[in-house]
């Protein structure tokens, strides 16, 4: 099965082009500092700007991420699903990987993207598979023409071409006040029901 063999490409420190609910995403371990540098290099992004990840389960949030009670109930009412958290991480193997203790989190509604991360057994990044400031790809040629030959990922998860559609929501939890820090498919107001 080719999600199994992507999850063993992860878990050697590879990387592997993936589809998301939105566009093409890039994906290395995110509890591997090399690998997480080697996406930095691909997609030639500064370091200052940290990398979102995919979670495969909420089990597996659980695992790596601390929930306050307002960012749970946002959780359970939006995941699997178009809503990216801020949390703070447990593991400091991934904080030292990504550079920070706050990371952006996604539970993906796409099951190609959550079975990668549970396949590797730890969350993946999900940043788009791209130089940074370019237009995202909604196919992998466009991936492959964008990338070009300079640096090639390990693996190529083809779902042909994605949907376009609008970019998750970004959220951040102060003192138990939701702060929207991107709207994209879940609205202000959605969340504010919650």
């Amino acid at each position: 099965m080719e999600i199994k063999r992507a999850g063993e490409v992860l878990s050697r420190g590879g990387t592997v082009v993936f589809p998301t609910e939105t566009l093409y995403g890039l994906a290395v371990m995110a509890t591997n500092k090399k690998a997480v540098e080697k996406v930095y290099a691909i997609k030639c992004r500064p370091r200052e700007k940290l990398l979102p990840v995919i979670v495969g389960s909420f089990a597996q949030a659980q695992k790596y991420f601390i929930f306050s009670r307002v960012e749970l109930a946002l959780a359970r009412r939006f995941w699997p699903g178009p809503l990216t958290l801020v949390l703070k991480t447990r593991s400091k193997k991934l904080a030292v990987a990504v550079g920070g203790n706050y990371v952006a989190v996604r539970w993906s509604a796409n099951t190609i993207a959550a079975r990668l991360a549970i396949c590797a057994g730890a969350p993946i990044t999900s940043t788009s598979a791209n130089i940074s400031g370019k237009p995202g790809c909604f196919t992998i040629a466009s991936v492959k023409r964008q990338l070009g030959a300079r640096v090639d990922p390990d693996l190529f998860l083809n779902d042909g071409t994605l949907k376009r559609s609008l970019p998750s929501t970004i959220v951040r939890v102060r003192r138990g006040r939701i702060s929207v820090l991107r709207e994209g498919k879940i609205s202000t107001k959605e969340l504010k029901s919650v």
